[in-house]
């Protein structure tokens, strides 16, 4: 149940930022937005969600490691592990940001920025079937 509330809710705040709406009504929208591209949003975080795997990857290799070597060094690796995951965290969030407002503004039917050119995000899934 919380995966569908996270995907349905996915466009809230850009909808709060650039329409300038309240909680409510950017719920509404949001869903509203969904049931037009459902598609796209499901894709995008999954996508998110890869390059956010990809990315703790190393965590869980310094992790071992340092739990294998022991003593300082063991320190110095749970400490690159720590550095190396909060950056990630930034990454994967400025991703999901940067991928929510630019699939706001193509659901949206506004001017998608030209950095995503309608075209990437149109063609990304075939036709729906009616």
């Amino acid at each position: 149940m919380r995966w569908r509330w996270n995907l349905v809710t996915y466009l809230v705040l850009p909808i709060m930022v650039l329409e300038g709406v309240t909680t409510k009504p950017a719920v509404r929208r949001s869903v509203e937005l969904f049931r037009n591209t459902w598609g796209e949003n499901v894709l995008g975080n999954v996508g998110i969600g890869a390059v956010d795997f990809l990315l703790f990857l190393p965590v869980i290799l310094l992790v071992m490691l340092g739990a294998l070597a022991g003593g300082a060094v063991a320190y110095v690796l749970f400490g690159l592990a720590v550095l190396w995951f909060l950056g990630s965290v930034i990454v994967t969030t400025a991703l999901s940001g940067i991928y929510q407002t630019a699939l706001y503004h193509y659901a949206a039917g506004r001017a998608v920025p030209q950095e995503f050119a309608a075209t990437d995000l149109a063609h990304a899934f075939p036709p729906k079937r009616r």
